[in-house]
């Protein structure tokens, strides 16, 4: 593992910029050449929250599948429509 000769102000404001840019911990520390406790514990000392992943869409359900032993629990009122009955 490769040292590196930058003072922890420059090495946590590196580390905080790469992070903002969306940057894993694990990236960040190959980068900076410096373990990946060390990566995090930069993150996590100052004003850097995470990057926005930004919210993805709800995907709509395809399917249900329902086994023998639950479908006899559950309450049916009115048809079964759309039960699998093989």
């Amino acid at each position: 593992m490769k040292m590196s000769c930058v003072n922890s102000d420059d090495l946590k404001s590196r580390a905080q910029a790469l992070r903002a840019a969306g940057n894993t911990p694990k990236q960040i520390a190959r980068v900076l050449g410096i373990p990946r406790s060390k990566a995090v514990s930069l993150m996590h000392s100052g004003d850097s929250p995470r990057p926005d992943r930004g919210t993805s869409p709800e995907k709509p359900l395809i399917g249900c599948w329902v086994t023998r032993a639950v479908e006899q629990r559950l309450d049916h009122r009115g048809p079964a429509t759309g039960l699998d009955r093989r």
